[in-house]
């Protein structure tokens, strides 16, 4: 892929860039299908299983949330779903929502969507493609990331993580 890029300019680097976001969104879209799978595709279930895995709830019940109320059962599983779980200040809350948010403005004002593009109009679809490409792997990023609590469990994720982290 790099001799391509060296040799064939920003042309190939757009090619790359499209056989890139085709591979990532396949195996998303294919790993979401397959946490559906599980749930019987029915996303009802799919949150019910959420909310009353006592894996989830004891992971929750054992955080420090920054209302400083310990939740239990069923509530600690709703807690789960509830956005800004782990977030201990609002500075937390706005830089995560930043960084998403400084994603697209890249990802919309990046050359390569405006250096092959004869018009005006067909560079404006070319970006509007690629926004909504970029908010479909970002919904499906978290369905993987709530497929992830169910199966592999909280624990699990972080024992995981534990392992992967260099140096250990």
């Amino acid at each position: 892929m790099v001799g391509y890029v060296v040799f064939g300019g920003m042309t190939a680097t757009t090619w790359v860039q499209i056989i890139k976001a085709g591979l990532l969104m396949s195996g998303a879209a294919l790993l979401s299908v397959l946490v559906l799978a599980k749930a019987g595709f029915n996303p009802i279930f799919f949150f019910e299983q959420i909310v009353n895995s006592p894996d989830i709830q004891d992971h929750v019940s054992k955080l420090v949330l920054k209302d400083g109320v310990v939740l239990n059962g069923i509530d600690a599983g709703q807690r789960f779903l509830e956005p800004g779980l782990f977030m201990k200040s609002p500075l937390d809350q706005i830089s995560l929502g930043y960084g998403p948010g400084s994603g697209y403005r890249r990802h919309a004002a990046h050359p390569d969507a405006f250096l092959h593009r004869a018009d005006r109009p067909a560079a404006r679809k070319s970006v509007i493609i690629a926004m909504f490409i970029i908010g479909a792997f970002y919904v499906l990023t978290t369905l993987l990331g709530f497929g992830a609590a169910i199966n592999l469990t909280p624990q699990g994720s972080s024992r995981l993580t534990r392992a992967a982290t260099w140096p250990p």
